[in-house]
């Protein structure tokens, strides 16, 4: 159960990053490296989440 609030704050945090803008800060040349480190983020953990979820459902 603990690993699944892990894969949830890693997802949220993820969608977090991305709808972050940075424009007008010093981070605004890093804007493309977060957009692509948000999406790997989203990607994997949403797809631990689904995995998660058909093991749980194979194992019942």
């Amino acid at each position: 159960m603990n690993r699944l609030w892990s894969y949830v704050g890693g997802l949220v945090a993820g969608l977090a990053i991305s709808s972050t803008t940075f424009t007008g800060t010093f981070l605004s040349d890093l804007n493309p490296f977060f957009e692509v480190v948000s999406i790997v983020a989203i990607l994997v953990f949403s797809g631990a989440l689904v995995w998660e979820g058909i093991k749980g459902l194979m194992n019942n």
